[in-house]
């Protein structure tokens, strides 16, 4: 192993050429590429169209600019001529149609041929205002839609382009540009917003040049695409340094990546004034508040009515009768309890609760998970590096973090930080430092080791309080020490055996034995988390086993294909997904699955790898042994992926369709992918050294492509328009800043 020493000046220099040549090409970009309009435009002749004298319809004009938009004074529906394909937005006294037959409000420009002369029209500026929008919830504030209809050579009718937003302070969005069939002779522009209100039109320029505007942090974007594609490279120091190597430089490049995948979102969150104002579903502070008071019932009390159903948990027969119910909480004894596991309410909202007398927001946790679970995925890789496969390359343990935190849904999670969310990214965290300690303990030495075990179980049992189904994960511990235990057998060191017993069980214990008694003073039951009392969607304790569930969970959870656009965002929302039930028999409680994890996470197409064994050899007794690390390995990803597709199935008939349970399985898939890869490589070194080299470069190609492919797919999360909490309600002028930032042509 090389010696934990910085870099020499030296070796800096040689990084100097890089780094300009980097800066220089997000320079270009910056300019020629994402200010390509504003280029283009130097050659445009400049026009500028009055605002006024123009005919319109559904509008008043009031002098300055100044239109109202009266849509009610609008009378009648214009009729169709015979053959007529399209419909014309007719002017004159307040007759407007649009193609659909809609009533609409619009501003005609005419006789543009005149006014253009031979220069044709290439785009049009509004410079426009909208003083009276106003925030409200579920509204885009201060947006004025624009539809374009362009009548050309090749159009004897209108030719309608697509919805263009337009924002009062957002320069980008007032260029519209279009290409259109020849000379353009008139253009209607039909306004969107809601009748009554009022628009200034400062001014109407043709063929506007666009000034250059410089985005910093655009800018920032492509350097950090650049360093990255410079650093991955295959002939970089990252590709030929292995992970287990000692370099101070290391532990920056952690505070980095946490730096560069949790700030943005912790940015977004903080700026997204839905977050902060609508989110009304927090179950862990009404836990709480309660065992603040020394219970475990919530305060708020059940409708009498609802007690006294004959099934209070029948979702028809509360709705039939009209009752309010405190949705997702457990109903039992005629009190609410919280469901969802205590263990996160114990370790932030409690506290927080206890400590300052405040209200603790769920994207606290949900951003602290973030932290934990990258680290703990680097941490990780690390481990299994130290004990199965030492040559691993550090390139690798760095995409593989990254791609492992992508595809655990965590932009998605950050971008939707409520209840639902935090027991979820929770156990990811714990489920990965739980494998780190147990793993990393058999390289550890005396009570070392036995302390790793120790933490790796507890941390293994907290699970169980914080998402129950996910401690299935405890049985990786069969592969990670069967070997261990072996070879203690073997060597005739009992004490060793018994002295890991102990560090191993003991931790389970008494975190079994707060849960059970948190259980019985809830539901009389030891075994009883409240499932089967929870008031959802239908009664959890009725739930029929089916076989439509398991094919649909398997095609939803691992087949589906996501739905891809080639605008900003480039992933749109496939509606709630109820029509795939397709088979009809049963019902099946289905949300939006924005795509299958195979489709979008291309690491796993490697797993089968672990199907074929790894040594002739079928007595494995020692990890410790030449050539039976990788066995050992194989087993664990082994496990890990045949436990993966066990939850797949088990929440597809327990809890149905719903995407954020993805992350039950996919950070065990993940894993069982990273053993597979450190197979794949291990594999390449016995053979000669054209095709050791050949192998190595398509190992470093999947790799790269499948970070690549995870961030495109995974980073839309973000910004997507139809979830819970879109930042394009929570904050319309940032969501259109980078809609604009992408959408630059």
């Amino acid at each position: 192993m090389a010696e934990n020493k910085k870099i020499p000046i030296e070796q800096l220099k040689k990084y100097v050429k890089p780094v300009a040549a980097i800066v220089i090409m997000a320079l270009a970009f910056e300019i020629f590429v994402f200010n390509f309009r504003s280029v283009q435009s130097l050659f445009y002749k400049e026009t500028n169209v009055p605002v006024d004298g123009n005919k319109m319809t559904g509008m008043k004009y009031f002098g300055d600019g100044v239109f109202k938009l009266t849509q009610d004074d609008v009378v009648g529906i214009t009729v169709l001529e015979d053959g007529q394909s399209q419909s014309e937005l007719e002017y004159g006294t307040g007759q407007g149609i649009g193609a659909e037959g809609n009533v609409v409000s619009a501003l005609y420009l005419s006789n543009l041929e005149e006014i253009t002369g031979t220069g044709g029209v290439h785009s049009i500026k509004l410079n426009v205002e909208t003083p009276n929008s106003i925030d409200l919830p579920f509204t885009e504030s201060g947006v004025l839609y624009v539809k374009t209809h362009i009548k050309d050579t090749g159009n004897a009718f209108l030719e309608t382009l697509d919805d263009h937003p337009i924002l009062q302070n957002n320069e980008s969005s007032k260029y519209i540009y279009m290409q259109p069939s020849g000379r353009v002779s008139d253009i209607v522009l039909e306004f969107s917003m809601s009748n009554g209100q009022i628009l200034t039109i400062k001014s109407i320029t043709i063929n506007a040049r666009r000034p250059f505007m410089f985005s910093f942090y655009r800018f920032l974007i492509m350097l950090f695409i650049g360093i990255a594609a410079y650093s991955l490279r295959p002939a970089s120091l990252l590709w030929q340094l292995d992970t287990l190597a000692k370099a101070s430089w290391k532990k920056y490049v952690v505070l980095g990546l946490c730096i560069v995948f949790v700030t943005p979102a912790w940015l977004l969150i903080r700026d997204n004034v839905y977050l902060t104002n609508f989110v009304e579903f927090n179950p862990y502070q009404d836990l709480a508040v309660a065992l603040s008071e020394g219970h475990c019932y919530i305060n708020e009390e059940p409708d009498p009515a609802l007690v006294a159903l004959s099934n209070p948990y029948d979702d028809t027969l509360r709705s039939a009768m009209g009752i309010e119910t405190k949705w997702d909480y457990a109903l039992y004894n005629g009190k609410y309890y919280v469901y969802f596991g205590i263990v996160p309410c114990l370790l932030f909202y409690l506290p927080f609760y206890a400590l300052l007398g405040i209200k603790m927001p769920n994207s606290l946790p949900i951003l602290g998970a973030a932290v934990l679970l990258l680290v703990g995925i680097y941490m990780l890789i690390k481990a299994m590096a130290a004990v199965y496969y030492q040559k691993l390359k550090y390139a690798a343990h760095l995409i593989l973090t990254a791609v492992i935190y992508f595809g655990c849904q965590m932009p998605f999670f950050l971008n939707q930080p409520d209840g639902y969310a935090v027991p979820v990214t929770c156990a990811e965290a714990m489920l990965v430092w739980g494998l780190y300690f147990w793993i990393s303990s058999l390289k550890a030495e005396g009570w070392k080791m036995y302390v790793r075990v120790a933490l790796g179980s507890f941390i293994m049992a907290l699970i169980a309080g914080t998402r129950p189904n996910m401690e299935i994960y405890a049985l990786l511990s069969v592969p990670v020490f069967v070997w261990f235990v072996k070879a203690n057998l073997k060597a005739e060191k009992k004490s060793n055996v018994m002295g890991f017993a102990v560090a191993f069980v003991l931790p389970f214990i008494p975190v079994a034995a707060g849960l059970m008694c948190y259980n019985a003073v809830r539901f009389e039951s030891v075994f009883e988390f409240g499932n089967n009392y929870n008031l959802t969607v239908s009664d959890m304790s009725l739930n029929p086993f089916s076989l439509d569930k398991l094919f649909i969970g398997v095609y939803e959870y691992l087949l589906k294909l996501p739905d891809l656009t080639y605008k900003f965002p480039f992933l749109s929302i496939p509606g709630d997904g109820t029509q795939s039930n397709a088979f009809a028999h049963c019902f099946v409680h289905m949300e939006y699955i924005f795509a299958g994890l195979l489709p979008v996470n291309i690491l796993l197409w490697i797993i089968p790898i672990l199907f074929k064994r790894t040594s002739e050899k079928k007595d494995v007794t020692s990890v410790a042994e030449k050539g039976k690390e990788l066995e050992s390995l194989r087993y664990f990803g082994l496990t890990a992926v045949v436990l993966a597709l066990f939850l797949v199935l088990f929440d597809s008939e327990s809890a149905g369709i719903v995407y954020r349970y993805e992350a039950d399985f996919s950070i065990a898939l993940y894993i069982g992918a990273s053993a597979a890869l450190m197979i794949l490589m291990s594999k390449t070194e016995k053979y000669g050294e054209e095709a050791r080299k050949i192998c190595e470069k398509l190992l470093v190609l999947l790799l790269i492509v499948a970070l690549v492919w995870s961030l495109i797919f995974h980073l839309n999360f973000y910004f997507l328009t139809g979830l819970k909490y879109p930042l394009l309600w929570g904050n319309t002028d940032l969501y259109y800043r980078i809609f604009y930032a992408f959408n630059f042509l």
